[in-house]
């Protein structure tokens, strides 16, 4: 099984976890707050993972981009998943 890898991308809003195996991304989320994403004792920090998905975003915040094409690896339980492609 993969392991999990994260890393912090710096942003006009805030720095933002960005956690997921390979280079496909599980969460983003902000490292405080209601709802944050702090990494696991499990995961591992890598600042050379997710470039892709680092670029994209980066692009988004800076008015560069309005969609986003990444590998993503969505995790909860098969009703989560029923519901987000329902919504």
């Amino acid at each position: 099984m993969p392991e999990t890898r994260y890393t912090i991308l710096p942003s006009p809003i805030g720095p933002l976890v960005l956690a997921g195996r390979d280079e496909r991304l599980a969460c983003i989320g902000f490292p405080t707050g209601k709802g944050a994403v702090t990494p696991r004792a499990d995961w591992h920090r890598d600042d050379a993972a997710f470039a892709e998905a680092r670029r994209q975003l980066s692009a988004y915040l800076e008015s560069r981009l309005t969609r986003f094409n990444l590998d993503l690896d969505p995790r909860g339980t098969p009703v989560d998943a029923y519901s987000e492609a329902a919504e």
